[in-house]
């Protein structure tokens, strides 16, 4: 299944790129630069950054989401999707996160969703969050940027 044919409220792919205008003209599902796989998820990316970026800071969320800017928009892309970059903070976090740490963050996460009637194993978000860590590690490992591209 390919991202327009799936049927969910929201769709996004993370992935890493050399620089904000290449994320218009890349197809995400293969990583901009060639580095790892796009990592594609059914969940709003939005309020998960938030999320996780107030999770790993022992913080609320409510008031983490409160104080937070949304994340920046990169260039447009021409499918009508839009593309986000991924905070430096939240990036950080997740580029040195130990497995303790995002398997604590997992489990919170999970209990978030929960709370706001969605669904997702632990193990899946444990993985979720693995994944996106290397995409973080990636991107800081090579001067690169992480991404959300999302509908």
């Amino acid at each position: 299944m390919n991202r327009h044919d799936a049927r969910m409220e929201y769709w996004a792919e993370f992935f890493v790129a050399p620089e904000d205008t290449v994320t218009a003209e890349s197809e995400p599902a293969v990583g901009a630069d060639g580095g790892p796989a796009a990592l594609p998820v059914d969940y709003d990316p939005e309020a998960a950054m938030a999320a996780w970026q107030a999770l790993f800071a022992n913080t609320s969320v409510r008031s983490r989401w409160r104080r937070t800017a949304p994340p920046e928009p990169a260039e447009a892309t021409h499918d009508g999707c839009r593309v986000l970059v991924v905070p430096d903070p939240l990036v950080t976090h997740l580029a040195r996160a130990d497995r303790a740490q995002r398997e604590r963050v997992a489990h919170a996460w999970v209990r978030l969703r929960r709370a706001s009637g969605e669904d997702m194993s632990t193990s899946d978000a444990v993985a979720h969050l693995t994944a996106l860590s290397s995409l973080a590690t990636h991107a800081r490992t090579h001067g690169r940027r992480l991404y959300a591209y999302m509908n």
